[in-house]
Protein backbone atom coordinates (compact mmCIF):
# COMPACT_ATOMS: atom_id res chain seq x y z
CA UNK A 1 0.00 0.00 0.00
CA UNK A 2 2.90 2.19 0.76
CA UNK A 3 4.22 2.16 -2.48
CA UNK A 4 1.16 3.24 -4.29
CA UNK A 5 1.41 6.25 -1.97
CA UNK A 6 4.88 7.47 -3.90
CA UNK A 7 3.33 8.86 -7.21
CA UNK A 8 0.23 10.84 -4.89
CA UNK A 9 3.48 12.80 -3.70
CA UNK A 10 3.28 15.73 -5.67
CA UNK A 11 3.71 19.42 -5.19
CA UNK A 12 0.36 20.44 -5.48
CA UNK A 13 -1.16 17.58 -3.02
CA UNK A 14 -1.98 18.45 0.48
CA UNK A 15 1.18 17.30 2.80
CA UNK A 16 -1.48 16.33 5.74
CA UNK A 17 -3.60 14.30 3.38
CA UNK A 18 -0.07 12.22 2.47
CA UNK A 19 0.71 12.02 6.08
CA UNK A 20 -2.99 10.90 6.87
CA UNK A 21 -2.68 8.48 4.24
CA UNK A 22 0.95 6.94 5.42
CA UNK A 23 -0.67 6.66 9.09
CA UNK A 24 -3.72 4.79 7.56
CA UNK A 25 -1.25 2.71 5.73
CA UNK A 26 0.70 1.67 8.78
CA UNK A 27 -2.72 1.16 10.30
CA UNK A 28 -3.51 -1.26 7.57
CA UNK A 29 -0.43 -3.06 7.97
CA UNK A 30 -0.72 -3.74 12.40
CA UNK A 31 -4.37 -4.81 11.30
CA UNK A 32 -3.27 -7.46 8.97
CA UNK A 33 -0.74 -8.80 11.25
CA UNK A 34 -3.13 -9.25 13.77
CA UNK A 35 -5.32 -11.26 11.62
CA UNK A 36 -2.99 -13.37 10.42
CA UNK A 37 -1.89 -13.69 14.58
CA UNK A 38 -5.98 -14.50 15.57
CA UNK A 39 -5.84 -17.09 12.48
CA UNK A 40 -2.85 -18.85 14.16
CA UNK A 41 -4.57 -19.10 17.44
CA UNK A 42 -8.17 -19.71 16.37
CA UNK A 43 -6.28 -23.10 14.85
CA UNK A 44 -4.18 -24.02 17.54
CA UNK A 45 -6.73 -23.34 20.41
CA UNK A 46 -9.50 -26.02 18.03
CA UNK A 47 -6.71 -28.08 18.14
CA UNK A 48 -6.21 -28.11 21.81
CA UNK A 49 -10.21 -27.11 23.17
CA UNK A 50 -8.69 -27.91 26.69
CA UNK A 51 -6.14 -25.02 26.73
CA UNK A 52 -8.45 -22.41 25.30
CA UNK A 53 -11.14 -23.41 27.80
CA UNK A 54 -8.83 -22.92 30.42
CA UNK A 55 -7.67 -19.72 29.34
CA UNK A 56 -11.28 -17.98 28.50
CA UNK A 57 -12.69 -19.63 31.71
CA UNK A 58 -11.62 -16.78 34.01
CA UNK A 59 -12.41 -13.89 31.07
CA UNK A 60 -16.65 -15.59 30.43
CA UNK A 61 -17.04 -15.24 34.64
CA UNK A 62 -15.74 -12.08 35.44
CA UNK A 63 -15.15 -9.32 32.82
CA UNK A 64 -17.91 -10.43 30.32
CA UNK A 65 -20.91 -10.13 32.45
CA UNK A 66 -19.53 -6.58 33.69
CA UNK A 67 -18.90 -5.63 29.60
CA UNK A 68 -20.80 -2.14 29.28
CA UNK A 69 -21.94 -1.40 32.78
CA UNK A 70 -18.83 0.77 33.55
CA UNK A 71 -17.19 -1.06 36.62
CA UNK A 72 -13.69 -0.14 35.27
CA UNK A 73 -14.04 3.07 36.45
CA UNK A 74 -14.05 1.82 40.34
CA UNK A 75 -11.86 0.11 42.38
CA UNK A 76 -12.85 -3.59 41.10
CA UNK A 77 -11.27 -6.49 43.32
CA UNK A 78 -10.41 -9.57 41.40
CA UNK A 79 -10.11 -12.86 42.50
CA UNK A 80 -9.83 -16.24 40.86
CA UNK A 81 -12.03 -18.54 42.01
CA UNK A 82 -10.40 -21.88 40.65
CA UNK A 83 -6.70 -22.19 39.34
CA UNK A 84 -5.89 -24.76 36.80
CA UNK A 85 -2.45 -26.36 36.07
CA UNK A 86 -2.37 -26.19 32.11
CA UNK A 87 0.26 -30.13 31.12
CA UNK A 88 1.77 -30.69 27.74
CA UNK A 89 -0.49 -34.20 27.49
CA UNK A 90 -0.66 -35.25 23.46
CA UNK A 91 0.52 -32.15 21.57
CA UNK A 92 2.58 -29.50 22.12
CA UNK A 93 0.90 -25.46 21.13
CA UNK A 94 3.26 -23.27 19.20
CA UNK A 95 2.02 -19.77 18.36
CA UNK A 96 3.30 -18.29 15.68
CA UNK A 97 3.86 -14.57 15.36
CA UNK A 98 5.13 -12.42 12.63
Amino acid sequence: MSSTLKPLQSEYRCSDTIEDLKRLSTVFEHVEKLLTLAASLHRKFSNAPRLSESIFADYYEFYLPKMGTGAGSGDVKHQVKNTSTLQAMHQQVNFITK
